[in-house]
């Protein structure tokens, strides 16, 4: 027999050890009532990302904002898969076509087998009006350090659902209003809407989809507690990936 993935070991493995019909079919309605989700949500207020010394340095200087774009594009494809990933984990049927919307915003819909409107694509033509190509992008050691940080979060389903959930669809929407205020005054003619103004419009239904599915999973036992360290995690690695992000860039023009 070949090896098997982990994903889909861990899958079988689950099948193998406990097994309970109800959790693969029945529907789920109940939500938890913990306050443990409102302090997970204030821990993304409390981190002011919009108020990132970065912003400060990209309103005014393009070369800032040609940084952002380009590693944006190293973490826009994993991060669509680290959804995916999660919807894996998820057992209940019901539970996991709420959590695939998600993954399907970020996708959109297929169109003469391209996604013109998936958050990737939308990226790469931000990337390519602003003289962005392949050869010009490679990770940073911010981005790779920020995407390990998420991938050390997969591993648990609820501390997976409160790092993407809180640490980056929710705190998606004051960050980029904030690089959209970059754009406005320092890179007005980028093609820079459509992929901003997606996640701005589209994060807010995402937050809510993810927290009520954590908030169901709690209500079945699973460890709400593993959700605010998840959502910890998030919050401070995107924090740090900017801290990072603009140390690299002051490095480079000196």
């Amino acid at each position: 027999m070949p090896p098997i993935d982990s994903v889909s070991l861990r899958i079988v493995n689950d099948i193998a050890n406990v097994w309970h019909y109800d959790d693969w079919f029945l529907p789920h309605d109940k939500f938890s009532d913990s306050g443990v989700f409102d302090q997970a949500n204030q821990i993304q207020e409390q981190a002011g990302i919009e108020r990132h010394r970065f912003f400060d340095m990209a309103r005014v200087e393009r070369d800032a904002l040609k940084l952002w774009a380009s590693q944006e594009a190293v973490v826009t494809g994993p991060f669509s898969q680290f959804l995916l990933l999660v919807a894996s984990q998820l057992e209940n049927v019901h539970l996991r076509a709420q959590f695939l919307e998600v993954a399907t915003g970020e996708h959109n819909r297929l169109k003469k087998s391209q996604a013109p409107n998936s958050h990737p694509w939308l990226l790469h033509r931000l990337c390519s009006s602003m003289g962005i190509n392949g050869a010009d992008v490679s990770p940073a050691h911010a981005t790779i350090e920020f995407l390990t940080a998420l991938a050390s979060a997969t591993s648990n389903t609820m501390r997976a659902l409160g790092a993407l959930g809180v640490g980056n669809e929710r705190m998606l929407i004051p960050e980029y209003t904030a690089v959209k205020v970059c754009f406005e005054h320092c890179y007005p003619e980028a093609d820079y809407r459509g992929f901003l103004m997606a996640n701005i419009a589209e994060d807010a239904e995402h937050t809510r989809i993810i927290e009520n599915v954590a908030r169901m999973l709690a209500r079945q036992g699973h460890d709400e507690n593993e959700y605010l360290i998840g959502a910890q995690l998030g919050v401070e690695a995107r924090v740090l990936y900017y801290d990072n992000l603009l140390s690299y860039y002051m490095s480079s023009k000196s």
